[in-house]
């Protein structure tokens, strides 16, 4: 395989921000956790598109306090999203503190 010139050297410094890919960077970790979470959000939303395709009549059913079921399905996504971003929030914060002190 063909070293990199120095021109396409720099040009992958500035794509990474300016600083030089590092194997083991706590970025590659969070883009991992970021998936994984994104896949949990994913099935939870498929979820509610396959109830509302497989049983349409399911929807305005009284769930909760004469609430229906795609009131409470959507509010609980909106709600997993928000929850789902403070765990990536908690696990991104704690690798980068982790890697300063390291």
């Amino acid at each position: 395989m063909n070293k990199p010139s120095e021109h396409e050297e720099s040009c992958e410094v500035r794509l990474a921000g300016g600083v030089p890919p590092v194997q083991g960077d706590p970025l590659s970790t969070n883009q991992r956790v970021g998936l994984k979470l994104f896949a949990i959000y994913c099935l939870a939303y498929g979820a509610f598109i396959a109830l509302n395709v497989a049983g349409p009549q399911l929807m305005p059913v009284p769930v909760v306090a004469g609430v229906n079921l795609a009131i409470i399905f959507g509010l609980g996504l909106i709600l997993l999203a928000f929850a789902l971003s403070l765990v990536y929030l908690g696990i991104a914060k704690f690798s980068r503190d982790a890697s300063d002190n390291g």
